[in-house]
């Protein structure tokens, strides 16, 4: 009969049925898949869905589900830092910070400068000292006082002093 509606499925549509099964069991079989991280003895590292291999060196790493159910809770927290790396820094000291390094750096330059501006001063005062016309001190509150001839041979003798101290 021509008119009967029979409750037979279209086969074009029974294979897709098929595929999208087959799709979703794939789907499900790799989410559930280990992956392990394996480095070579040639010192390549591949990340494979088997164990590593004899002689490689590696173990099984996590990979979260990237799916909306992802609970962050559920992923396995890393194991606190062996002792052996709070004993290497107890004995040989944490290493630098990058920071830190570039305010010692920072730091060297300036007494660099430092040094350098004292030598000079240093300098100019035996030179004062070392011409013949009058020289002088300021004192505290800016007043001169005049160097006599008499304390002139001291006075040149600590200025000498001052610049082999100062100009290391």
């Amino acid at each position: 009969m021509h008119g009967d509606v029979s409750p037979r499925s279209d086969p074009a549509e029974g294979g897709q049925m098929k595929y999208l099964f087959v799709l979703l069991m794939l789907v499900a079989m790799s989410a559930s898949a280990q992956t392990y991280k394996c480095k070579r003895p040639d010192g390549k590292i591949s990340f494979q869905d088997q164990p590593c291999e004899p002689g490689s060196k590696g173990d099984a790493v996590y990979i979260p589900d990237p799916s909306p159910s992802y609970d962050p809770a559920a992923v396995p927290q890393k194991a606190p830092a062996p002792a052996s790396t709070a004993r290497r820094d107890r004995i040989f000291g944490a290493p630098p910070n990058r920071e830190d390094e570039a305010l010692r750096e920072r730091n060297r330059q300036l007494e660099a400068e430092n040094r350098a501006l004292a030598c000079n001063s240093a300098r100019r005062s035996l030179a004062a000292l070392q011409t013949q016309r009058p020289a002088y001190r300021t004192d505290a509150s800016g007043n001169k006082a005049y160097i006599e001839d008499g304390n002139r041979a001291a006075e040149l003798a600590a200025a000498q002093q001052n610049v082999s101290e100062s100009c290391r």
